[in-house]
């Protein structure tokens, strides 16, 4: 069994994955970083030399690569907030994963990214002002990309992370 994680960034799909892998001592892969050391770039670093649609190619390979390679009982993969741009990507996670969609508002996400350390190619130049509305008008394009492609959605609004996982659990 696969379970994946979607959302938009700064939903805490990595942090809730990797808690999640130790509650269950399964294996966690976050897709942006194993990206990085296949590649042996940042994701910024590949968006700045190759561009968001080379990147997203070679999110959709690793993607194919890990799901066709995984023999594990359980394993959990948090794939970034844009890997669903992609219709292959969205049809190899419905088929092969059971698809956890991690929902937070524009408002919590935009106070979690401002506060977050973690460099983020979509988001590296923007004011707080701005941060918000373009969430905001990502969000509006992916939203239905995400809620086709979930198996089960999670709100986050006020949810601690202990409360997300509890709420996963009883879940799946």
């Amino acid at each position: 069994m696969i379970i994946s994680f979607i959302g938009f960034m700064g939903a805490g799909k990595s942090t809730i994955a990797k808690r999640l892998s130790r509650l269950l001592s399964s294996p966690h892969i976050d897709l942006d970083s194993y990206i990085e050391a296949e590649e042996g770039m940042t994701i910024q670093e590949i968006f700045s030399i190759s561009g968001e649609t080379e990147f997203r190619k070679m999110e959709e390979r690793y993607l194919k690569e890990l799901i066709d390679s995984n023999t594990r009982k359980v394993l959990l993969l948090s794939l970034g907030g844009g890997s669903l741009i992609s219709d292959s990507n969205r049809q190899i996670i419905k088929d092969n994963t059971t698809c956890i969609y991690l929902k937070g508002s524009a408002e919590t996400l935009t106070k979690r990214l401002s506060k977050s350390r973690k460099v983020r190619p979509m988001i590296i130049d923007k004011g707080p002002y701005d941060l918000k509305n373009h969430i905001e008008s990502l969000l509006d394009g992916r939203e239905k990309q995400y809620v086709d492609t979930a198996s089960i959605t999670i709100e986050i609004d006020g949810l601690s992370a202990n409360e997300i996982i509890e709420r996963i659990l009883r879940s799946i």
